[in-house]
């Protein structure tokens, strides 16, 4: 028996969302996010509001979603 076949190419994530990212994204100053890492090959999730628009009063988050509340 041969060797085991190594993959051609390995996948990593690296998530930096910081705030100076998101208002590059958003467009203004006027901007809330929560986020959620990548794990493993599955990527990242990412929720942008207007605080002026939605109140955040509660979040579940977890690998496949984001849960947000208005208060």
């Amino acid at each position: 028996m041969g060797e085991a076949k190594k993959p051609a190419t390995m996948m990593s994530h690296i998530v930096l969302f910081d705030k100076e990212f998101i208002l590059s994204i958003w467009g203004n100053d006027e901007c809330e996010f929560l986020e959620v890492d990548a794990a493993g090959s599955v990527g990242g999730l990412l929720t942008v509001w207007n605080p002026n628009f939605f109140k955040l009063e509660a979040s579940c988050c977890n690998r496949k979603l984001i849960l947000v509340k208005d208060g």
